[in-house]
């Protein structure tokens, strides 16, 4: 039995769902670049005779009426997200924005994977879903919306400014934008992002110091939402602590850095290159490498194929931020809040947190990006207050620091038991997996309250769902196969019996 298909399409179920998805994948469409894919879908949408509303953004809106003897059922609402989070392997040669995701079914494991990178099932599957109920006509369903947005994965408010109120038909939505199949989602968290770029100064370096590497790689990595609440280890925050405590016996100078994929996903690598007395080399690997263990075991071993090596590097360099900045620089970070700060009781998952996503230190500027979430607004909204007010003591001027307050609305249906779609949902889940399902919200961002928030009118009939998705935005990103097809089993029995 080969060990990976790639026409798997042909063979497995839902087969339209995944022609799509296939389809989907060969677009590249990471954040803010997705104008091809949105592009290629519309007139796709065109062809099958759909009405079609396209956003500045590139979002569009697809309307499509009743099959016939449903005329009368409510309009609903679809959605999900065009963009996904671009993360490869490191050693894998690919341009993330121009070359496609390759996707393959692995059968001994029954998931679905990509070669090397994410494989985009958040959200490409919710995509691929839509595009099916449009396209498909032996499909049935009432007066139907669907809404493909673009930029939630960074950015959701750019999206939602460009799309005018009063412009949504639809009387209940579903989004298709969750990771665990076995939960109707209730509710998602907000999030506020921070973006700091700091002015260093760099100084020529004594004779004697030679320039080194340091690479971190191979760390788990992953979703700071969905995956913040597991032991994983942040590779900026790990290398932050070991020079932090290296330093304060020995100098080094910072040369470059460049850590982290994006500011929701938790750091899987980093690179720094660094200037120090020869003779002290030995005792840096040897504090990362105890780090490192110390690390692993916090984490329980979760990271226990993480890999730190240490290396004279190839070009060396004369000029260096200065020894004292360099060092200030891996204080602030090593103590910088991180990670998740409370659990939710109530909703079994993370209830605000905060990801120190991205370091970079480019035309003489450390660049920062960080994430904060919360299942409350406010509360998000003071954890980056927080985090920005800390930065601040440690020297960033407070016109460096950027943050976005519109990034993602917390929502929650606060009566899931008067909810006509929650219940419909809830009946045929049971009917397909003959148990029942779970009903809480996620601590990832969801673009329902933004969505809410244009139309109040589907606040109380509002929902999230999807496959299981393991280890979305890493390259460890699967979704298994079975559970797509138990998914899109419940949406088409509610489509047709919702009130």
């Amino acid at each position: 039995m080969p060990t990976k298909i790639y026409d798997f399409e042909k063979t497995l179920q839902p087969a339209g769902v995944l022609k799509w998805f296939k389809k989907i994948c060969t677009i590249p469409h990471g954040s803010f670049h997705e104008k091809k894919l949105s592009k290629f879908l519309q007139n796709e949408l065109r062809k099958n005779k759909c009405q079609v509303k396209e956003f500045k953004s590139g979002a569009f809106l697809a309307y499509k009426s009743a099959t016939k003897g449903y005329e009368k059922l409510p309009c609903i609402m679809l959605q999900a997200h065009l963009d996904m989070v671009l993360v490869s392997d490191e050693n894998l040669k690919i341009n993330l924005l121009n070359d496609p995701i390759k996707p393959f079914y692995d059968p001994k494991l029954k998931i679905l994977k990509a070669e090397g990178t994410s494989l985009g099932a958040d959200n490409g599957i919710g995509v691929a879903m839509i595009m099916e109920i449009l396209t498909n006509p032996s499909i049935q369903h009432g007066p139907i919306e669907c809404l493909c947005t673009t930029g939630e994965e960074v950015d959701s408010s750019i999206c939602m400014k460009s799309i005018p109120n009063g412009l949504f038909k639809a009387q209940q939505i579903i989004n298709l934008d969750s990771e665990e199949d076995n939960t109707i989602c209730i509710g998602s968290g907000a999030c506020r992002s921070l973006k700091a770029k700091h002015k260093v100064k760099f100084v020529s370096t004594p004779n004697q110091t030679k320039t080194y590497e340091i690479k971190l790689s191979n760390f788990k990595g992953g979703h700071s939402g969905i995956l913040i609440h597991l032991p994983h280890i942040n590779a900026i925050q790990m290398l932050a602590k070991s020079l932090m405590r290296f330093g304060k016996k020995n100098s080094f100078n910072i040369v470059s850095w460049n850590a982290g994929d994006a500011q929701n996903c938790i750091p899987k690598s980093s690179l720094l290159t660094l200037q120090l007395d020869s003779k002290k080399a030995t005792i840096l690997e040897k504090m990362l490498k105890k780090q490192l263990i110390l690390e692993n075991n916090i984490v329980q071993n979760n990271d226990q194929d993480a890999i730190v090596k240490m290396s004279l590097a190839k070009k060396q360099s004369k000029v260096a931020i200065s020894w004292k900045d360099s060092y200030h620089i891996m204080q602030m970070l090593a103590l910088l809040p991180n990670g998740m700060f409370t659990y939710s009781k109530i909703g079994k998952c993370m209830f605000n947190s905060s990801n120190l996503g991205i370091v970079k230190i480019e035309n003489q500027n450390l660049c920062l990006e960080i994430l904060a979430r919360s299942l409350l607004d406010d509360d998000a909204t003071q954890i980056i207050d927080k985090i920005s007010e800390y930065l601040q003591v440690f020297g960033l001027k407070a016109n460096e620091i950027k943050i976005n307050y519109d990034d993602c609305y917390a929502w929650l249906v606060l009566n899931p038991m008067k909810s006509s779609l929650i219940q419909t949902w809830k009946k045929n889940f049971i009917s397909v997996y003959k148990k029942e399902p779970k009903v809480m919200p996620t601590p990832g961002g969801l673009e329902v309250a933004a969505i809410i928030k244009k139309a109040p009118k589907l606040e109380q009939n509002s929902l999230s769902c999807g496959p299981t998705i393991c280890y979305p935005h890493s390259t460890q990103e699967h979704c298994f196969v079975e559970s797509i097809n138990k998914i899109w089993s419940i949406l088409l029995k509610t489509l047709i019996n919702i009130k």
